[in-house]
């Protein structure tokens, strides 16, 4: 006999029948079937109180509850008064109504009760349920894998009922959600957990058809951890074990040793659902469940400093040790020099841990010498294969501290395998745990631990679930993207930081990293090995702690901005039209196919000249062959009135694009020059104005003098405009001189020029009506006026970048009708001195917002 029955008390009952019944005959009737010899325990309405006492040779005990109690609170009220009169080896829990259930053995003449005691003691199930009506096709036998189970009649060991049966769930899941959690979980306890110890007896049948809830793939899912196959989806080597013959064995079956089968559960069943989360069973063996968490050491190193990675490893050494499990994973650059390689790799390969196993990766792209920078992309670096397995990414500059390990384990338990976090978790949108304190200038003390959405690539912990999500999302990014966060300084990042995509990613869906802010810190970085801190503390509640999103503003809900992330990836041109309406089309030709451009916005002056009728470009309602075609988007913008103003309005073509490229029709720039402003302006340049030394101007302190518009002989102006014989004091003259722009550039005009699309609408609405009035009736100065807002705006002069070894040339136009810029105009100089003095003394206040700013020196493009 089994050593786990050798010593029984005398009430020991290997089997005790537990359900819920409508009347006392309905459980005599039942009870006959087992020829009375099973221990019945049902849960029967009040009403029947009152009828006779029960018969005690039906060996049954009614048990009266409150009507309206739940069907666990029914069933464990039932099991209560069992076990008060018996020690039950095992429980037949019974979820139907006693007459929806017919049982029958395959011969006729079998006891059923006797038939199922012998099979009970042979195996010693922790599982097991009866079979459908037999086959007529082939003798089966007696018992087999159990990978189905009809729970209307369920048969569960003692040690793991309350691993099925418990009260502690969400009382608005109610009886039927309840029951298909409980009919899901039991179907996938019996293939994925249990095994061998769980059985499909067929000498007794049950039917009728069956009547449960119906089985949900959607809860299936759910119970279980990402990537476990489940119902259909199970393969025939997924079920390949053998119902064990337990009798003659002397240790006790795997599931009763509970410690093991908590780090099964924590594994196979996703922990959080709230079928689980306050189940009393697992509650009970909570260190268990935390062994079963796994921690994977990724150290990322270049050996260019080999003193500094024996630091780290040192002090990861020196850590405390903790219960969880832990890998070390060292990834290594190659190198030029042979010998190099080999000494190195001779010493990667005899690193020892007293953590873990310790695995060596070394990286596949050779680096110089000089340029040993952290080269690797953790996003390709690691997968996680369940919930339980994290990982903790450091670079090579770090030190951790000897309580790190415990601090991380601790951390993934109050965070991530926590009921009562797991929804903050979610709403924050918490990816893991920076493990570096941060230099951002934020307003919390030191040791309050608070939430900030930006990444470092120094120490971090990351949970499993969010990292897939931004390694699938990465993988679908197209290859030439920058992954760019509106304005932000973090552009200015090396494009190929795996932590400039983490930021892209946390951005667009709304994730952040808790910031432990320890005041003796977890890790340090370029420092000496820690002394003993301080034992790991308590964990604040996410709902308590501040939140600071990608922009360190703080705010109650982490910044997600969805698609509009996007809005720094591309650019606008905006291209304004009046005289040159043949020839607009050959600068369209030459721009479409620019990168980085997602549409022409042409702002059509002409009130005589209409746009052409119909061109061909991928928003188009049809397509006629013998139309231009283009690549992108072109709108034609026709305006109620020729004015310079029109170029800065804020047109609704701009899209959600924040970036704007301000073009002349009168020039054909190479695209490699457009891209290097666009790029310049993405990385930084983003709330300035981007351009080129050829197209910039500069303003010079001149000595003070009045004049006015005539007295500068600028003719046809309209004789009731408020400045038509408005004196303005000339402090500061304008032009193009090229001795004067080697100390700097403060004015770009509007070709080849980027920046930002909100300057549109300032523009348009936060200037005063009499500068845009000026523009208007001197057909000039717009550009002035909008570099001088922007300077004012931004304090800041623009970004000049050099010209390189080319540099552009207007475009002559000698065809008839065609007419050159308005800078053949012979006034155009004068009127440029006049209005940039006025907005000096009537818009700014008599402040020159103008700032000069030296020439970007870029390198020369080689030819051929």
């Amino acid at each position: 006999m089994h050593n786990a029955i050798a010593s029984r008390p005398s009430n020991w009952q290997l089997m005790c029948i537990i359900g819920e019944a409508n009347t006392h005959s309905d459980v005599e009737e039942f009870q006959r079937l087992w020829n009375f010899a099973l221990p019945g325990f049902f849960n029967i309405p009040s009403t029947q109180s009152l009828e006779s006492s029960v018969d005690p040779t039906m060996n049954w005990t009614p048990v009266f509850s409150a009507d309206a109690v739940t069907f666990p609170e029914s069933i464990l009220a039932s099991v209560e008064q069992a076990s008060k009169r018996y020690t039950c080896e095992n429980y037949m829990i019974l979820t139907s109504n006693l007459n929806q259930l017919q049982f029958s053995s395959s011969e006729l003449s079998e006891n059923m009760a006797e038939s199922l005691s012998t099979i009970l003691q042979e195996y010693w199930p922790a599982i097991a349920a009866f079979s459908k009506t037999p086959s007529t096709e082939r003798p089966v036998a007696e018992v087999q894998a159990l990978a189905g189970v009809d729970t209307r009649a369920v048969i569960l060991h003692r040690s793991i009922l309350s691993l099925f049966i418990h009260t502690q769930y969400p009382t608005e899941m109610g009886r039927g959600g309840y029951l298909q959690h409980f009919d899901a979980f039991t179907n996938l306890a019996s293939a994925l957990l249990f095994q061998e110890s769980a059985l499909q007896i067929n000498t007794i049948h049950l039917s009728p058809p069956n009547s449960k809830p119906a089985k949900s793939p959607l809860i299936d899912s759910a119970l279980l951890q990402f990537g476990r196959r489940f119902g259909e989806s199970l393969e025939d080597y997924d079920i390949y074990w053998e119902p064990t013959l337990q009798s003659a064995q002397c240790n006790s079956p795997l599931f009763m040793n509970k410690t093991s089968l908590a780090s099964r559960i924590a594994s196979i069943f996703n922990l959080q659902h709230p079928y689980f989360v306050n189940n009393p069973w697992i509650a009970s063996y909570a260190n268990a469940i935390s062994n079963s968490l796994h921690f994977k050491v990724h150290i990322f190193t270049s050996f260019h400093r080999s003193n500094h990675f024996e630091r780290l490893y040192e002090s990861i050494n020196l850590a405390t040790r903790i219960q969880s499990g832990v890998s070390i994973h060292v990834h290594a650059d190659s190198f030029n020099s042979t010998a190099d390689s080999k000494k190195t790799l001779k010493f990667l390969q005899s690193l020892q841990s007293r953590h873990g196993t310790v695995h060596i990766h070394v990286h596949a792209v050779r680096v110089k010498e000089f340029d040993r920078s952290n080269s690797h992309d953790a996003a390709n670096l690691w997968m996680p294969s369940q919930r339980n397995e994290f990982a903790i990414f450091l670079g090579e500059p770090t030190v951790v501290s000897d309580r790190l390990f415990e601090y991380v384990e601790a951390s993934a338990l109050a965070y991530f395998f926590n009921h009562s976090a797991s929804k903050q978790v979610e709403r924050l949108g918490l990816m893991g745990i920076s493990l570096v304190n941060t230099n951002a200038s934020l307003s919390v003390k030191a040791g309050t631990p608070f939430l900030f959405q930006q990444p470092n690539e120094d120490a971090v912990l990351f949970a499993p679930e969010s990292w897939i999500q931004f390694v699938k999302w990465k993988m679908q990014l197209p290859v030439w993207i920058d992954p760019l966060i509106p304005d932000s300084p973090t552009n200015a990042w090396p494009r190929d930081s795996w932590a400039k995509y983490l930021l892209r990613f946390m951005v667009h869906h709304g994730k952040t990293l808790l910031f432990s802010n320890c005041v003796s810190p977890l890790v340090t970085i370029n420092s000496q090995p820690h002394a003993t801190t301080p034992p790991v503390p308590l964990f604040s509640p996410l709902e308590s702690l501040k939140s600071f999103d990608a922009y360190k503003r703080q705010s109650a809900v982490t910044l997600s901005l969805g698609e509009a992330v996007a809005s720094f990836d591309t650019c606008t041109m905006v291209m304004q039209v009046y005289s040159r309406t043949s020839t607009f089309l050959d600068r369209l030709a030459s721009y479409h196919t620019l990168p980085f451009l997602s549409s022409i916005i042409i702002v059509w002056n002409n009130l005589n000249t209409r746009p052409p009728a119909h061109i061909n470009h991928p928003e188009s309602t049809s397509y006629k062959p013998n139309a231009p075609t283009f690549a992108i988007p072109i709108h034609f913008l026709q305006q109620p009135q020729n004015s310079m103003n029109n170029r800065f309005k804020p047109f609704k073509e701009l899209g959600a694009s924040q970036c704007v490229i301000a073009m002349d029709d009168d020039w054909d720039f190479p695209h490699f020059k457009l891209v290097a402003a666009i790029r310049a302006w993405q990385t930084g340049g983003y709330e300035r104005l981007v351009g080129f030394q050829q197209q910039g101007r500069v303003h010079v302190p001149s000595t003070a003098k009045k004049v006015s518009l005539s007295d500068l002989r600028v003719n046809g102006i309209q004789s009731d405009a408020v400045y038509a014989k408005e004196s303005v004091s000339v402090k500061h003259k304008y032009g193009k001189i090229l001795q004067l722009q080697k100390s700097g550039v403060s004015i770009l005009m509007p070709s080849a020029t980027v920046y930002h699309a909100k300057y549109h609408h300032m523009y348009t609405y936060a200037l005063p009506e009499r500068a845009r009035a000026v523009v208007q009736e001197l057909t000039n100065c717009d550009d002035i006026l909008f570099n001088m807002m922007v300077a004012n705006a931004t304090c800041a002069g623009p970004v000049v970048l050099a010209d390189g070894d080319r540099v552009e040339k207007a475009l002559v136009f000698d065809k008839a009708g065609q007419e050159d810029g308005l800078w053949k105009d012979k006034e155009h100089w004068a009127k440029r001195l006049w209005c940039m003095n006025y907005f000096v003394e009537h818009v700014f206040d008599g402040k020159m917002p103008l700032i000069s700013t030296r020439v970007v020196k870029g390198r020369k493009r080689r030819r051929g």
